[in-house]
């Protein structure tokens, strides 16, 4: 019976996201449309419905689209999100590509910050989340590092997680 609820529920927030993702501007993971791709691909892969996947796919088009040099740089809604979004995909091989390729314009702008004028330390929209994706790039996280993304709705949690591997 529980997993029919926990079934019924994500049922749920799968169709009311297809309804609603275009009233979403942002394209951020936690707040964004990153996140909304990540859940829409492993919701595809779970159920065998190939609509999820699409909608995942059109997704990460838009979200391309619509980067621009006021995207924020930020874990939250920004660039260091949306990169790490975009190496978790390729990483359970939900995208191809070479993350290298697709994320040389992210880390050129990533790089080039200077976090010392960042007085925000958290990770969500400080320079936590900018050093975290920065170590990412470089390398600098053990290959046993993993990154949890947890999405809770009410009893459902769908837990995310990868191992970083360069």
């Amino acid at each position: 019976m529980e997993n029919n609820t926990k079934a019924l529920c994500l049922d749920l927030l799968a169709k009311h996201w297809l309804l609603n993702e275009s009233f979403t501007n942002n394209p951020g993971l936690l707040n964004g449309k990153t996140g909304l791709a990540i859940f829409f691909f492993h919701y595809a892969r779970q159920t065998g419905n190939k609509l999820y996947e699409t909608f995942a796919g059109d997704l990460i088009d838009e979200i391309l689209d619509e980067i621009n040099i006021q995207t924020p740089i930020n874990f939250k809604d920004g660039l260091c999100g949306i990169g790490w979004g975009i190496i978790y995909l390729i990483h359970h091989n939900f995208l191809e590509g070479n993350v290298d390729e697709i994320l040389k314009d992210f880390d050129k702008l990533i790089f080039s910050y200077n976090i010392e004028t960042c007085n925000d330390t958290s990770f969500e929209t400080g320079s936590g989340g900018i050093e975290f994706y920065r170590s990412i790039r470089k390398g600098l996280l053990a290959d046993n590092h993993p990154f949890e993304l947890i999405i809770t709705l009410g009893d459902v949690s769908l837990n995310l997680s990868v191992v970083f591997n360069r």
